[in-house]
């Protein structure tokens, strides 16, 4: 499952790729400097998605961001920095569509139910154990992949910030001042 969803993550940053970065004069570089935001900005959908309770497949879950995407994509000209933009959208997107998607969820669990039921009756018939671990939704590896790269990406901005404290500090006055100030017979 974690490859198909590095697919669909890969699919949809090389269509960010064709359809912004590419046509930017510095298209490479901002690209390369945007893909972990652009990552968590993809992977924010799954977010939101487990944070409602719901759970999807990664069909759906490619579907709906393919569609965002291309949304966006019209309106490249009005976007400055990508992946602000794309966070923004899927909010809206999840906002908007929030009746539709529970009861897509909903429906998905009432099929999960009577899988459940059918599984039991077979283990109740043959005596045998048919279910096996539970299976990742597409959620929520995208919401897992959020944390842990949020989680990063703070880490990382600590990091930096101590970097720039430590450089703005003072440096301590040398020895040499200090011993010259202590001397008792220059002040009397």
């Amino acid at each position: 499952m974690l490859s198909q969803f590095d697919d669909v993550i890969t699919r949809l940053l090389t269509r960010c790729w064709r359809g912004f970065y590419e046509l930017r004069g510095n298209g490479t570089r901002e690209f390369q400097r945007d893909l972990p935001r652009l990552r968590m900005a993809l992977l924010r959908y799954g977010k939101a998605c487990a944070d409602r309770g719901w759970e999807f497949d990664l069909a759906h879950f490619e579907g709906a961001l393919v569609k965002l995407l291309n949304d966006v994509l019209t309106r490249a000209d009005q976007v400055r920095y990508l992946p602000m933009y794309l966070q923004n959208a899927v909010d809206r997107h999840i906002d908007q569509q929030a009746e539709k998607l529970n009861d897509k969820a909903k429906r998905e669990q009432k099929m999960d139910r009577v899988v459940g039921k059918v599984l039991s009756k077979v283990e109740r018939m043959t005596g045998e154990l048919v279910t096996g671990p539970r299976p990742v939704s597409a959620t929520e590896l995208a919401a897992q992949l959020y944390a842990k790269l949020r989680a990063d990406s703070k880490a990382k901005a600590m990091e930096r910030a101590a970097k720039r404290r430590k450089q703005r500090q003072p440096e301590p006055a040398p020895k040499a001042t200090l011993a010259i100030l202590e001397t008792p017979e220059l002040f009397g």
